[in-house]
């Protein structure tokens, strides 16, 4: 069985055109550069590829979700889905409908703070709806959030102050967005920044240890030495002004768009759609929370740009040309497969065959076996979007589900409203696993802090 990773790793990891590309971006500063003839999943593989060599953020800008959520899947199997984040939209639907999504808030916020906080080269699949909404300005961005580290010294009544200013739910354990609870020494707060929510360890009034834990089982997932807590920036009861998602970038990012005069065309329609909309409820100022796609375009300018679809914008200072073809289209016909199969290896290309599933693989070898041919593949253990072949490198990658004409769905980030709806018919599935965590009560001084603190509410609020 072969390691995906390890084996486009060495199959890409002397392809002469990510030598050319880095060479030609350190060269100028703000390159505009064609990449022509990628097809199939060969985008993303070669894109990951450059990655491992790039020392910016990067922006990948995709034609519409689905494209994207597949993109995104592809540089997450290949890299780890770790060094990978996505920036969806806020909305379930279109802008228009103003139904906002938990899990995409939190993804959205993620992905600032990782630009703003971390200091650090961020990966970034995005597309037109979700790069259409203004988000908060970087300073403001910074003033409603806070940072807590392991050994920093900070009372639970200072962070217990910074949850009421923003509208955190106080609960008795957390199972979604928005929530604290406040247990002894022991503070849990679901920020809008992590798919998890963290877990701060005191002692007195200095923190032990933070920890990121998985809400069914409460149990510990990462530790931290430093986090930041964002509330929820998607609410309109927070005044803060807003700025293009680009804004946000480092001026070194470089951007990768699959076709700017269709992404451009795709903002002018939501943006137009969403005018139309709010003429209906004075309230909503659209210039306010959305851009449109001669902003976008004209941001564009200002960065370095790869466009690797199959239609261009910019005059290029080099066009970079691959030799690819999208996987052959079997329709389930395993003779035409073992005859294709068996052409590839006679024109001297490797064959690999790409399924999560292992008994996929011995299927395959069955159906072979069956029809008395003698057909080589290499098994490998993992999954792409779509199979391809590059004449270049000359071997062919062809995925499980197209031979098998199977739909290829991918599911991203966590569903809190099917959380919610858990909690409220059986809250007490949210507290197992609890006492696997430590617990320990508040020292003395703190003890008085917190009969203190209510003793300025209401005594019959108790």
């Amino acid at each position: 069985m072969v390691n995906l990773l390890h084996t486009l790793n060495k199959l890409y990891s002397e392809h002469p055109n990510v030598k050319i590309l880095v060479d030609q971006l350190s060269q100028h500063k703000n390159a505009k550069i064609h990449l022509k003839g990628l097809t199939g999943s060969t985008r993303s593989l070669f894109s990951a590829r450059f990655l491992t060599k790039a020392s910016n953020t990067i922006l990948f800008v995709l034609d519409d979700k689905e494209d994207a959520v597949y993109f995104y899947n592809d540089l997450s199997n290949v890299l780890s889905k770790d060094r990978i984040s996505f920036f969806p939209s806020s909305y379930k639907r279109l802008i228009r409908y103003e139904q906002i999504d938990s899990s995409n808030i939190i993804l959205r916020s993620e992905v600032l703070d990782k630009i703003n906080s971390t200091g650090e080269k961020v990966f970034i699949v995005s597309y037109p709806e979700a790069l259409i909404e203004k988000v908060v300005l970087k300073q403001e961005l910074k003033n409603n959030s806070i940072n807590l580290g392991v050994r920093e010294k900070v009372s639970i009544d200072f962070i217990e102050e910074f949850m009421e200013k923003f509208d955190f739910e106080k609960v008795d354990y957390v199972y979604e967005p928005g929530q604290y609870s406040i247990r002894g020494g022991i503070v849990d707060i679901f920020s809008f920044s992590n798919e998890q929510p963290f877990r701060i360890d005191f002692s007195g009034d200095e923190i032990d240890s933070i920890r990121s834990f998985n809400v069914e089982n409460q149990l510990s997932v990462k530790h931290f030495e430093r986090i930041s807590i964002l509330p929820n920036l998607q609410d309109p009861t927070l005044e803060a002004g807003k700025e293009s998602f680009l804004k946000h970038l480092p001026a070194n990012a470089i951007i990768w768009i699959n076709n700017i005069a269709f992404t451009v065309d795709k903002f002018n329609s939501a943006f137009d759609s969403a005018f139309l909309s709010g003429k209906e409820n004075e309230t909503i100022d659209i210039k306010k929370i959305l851009i449109n796609g001669e902003e976008f375009r004209e941001q564009l300018f200002s960065f370095p740009v790869i466009e690797f679809g199959q239609q261009f914008f910019f005059k290029p200072h080099l066009q970079i040309r691959f030799k690819t073809s999208p996987q052959p289209v079997f329709n389930k016909n395993f003779d035409l497969i073992s005859k294709n199969l068996i052409e590839n290896a006679q024109s001297g290309y490797t064959n690999y065959i790409l399924s999560e599933n292992e008994n996929q693989f011995e299927r395959l070898k069955a159906i072979f076996r069956d029809t008395n041919t003698t057909v080589q593949f290499n098994p490998v253990d993992s999954i792409l979007h779509e199979g391809f072949i590059d004449h270049d490198l000359k071997f062919c990658c062809y995925t499980d589900h197209q031979l098998f004409d199977r739909y290829f769905k991918f599911k991203l980030g966590g569903d809190f409203s099917k959380k919610r709806h858990d909690h409220n018919q059986n809250p007490d599935r949210f507290k197992t696993g609890r006492l696997c965590c430590s617990y320990r009560p508040r020292n003395r001084t703190i003890w008085r802090t917190g009969e203190n603190r209510n003793k300025r509410k209401d005594p019959g609020s108790h």
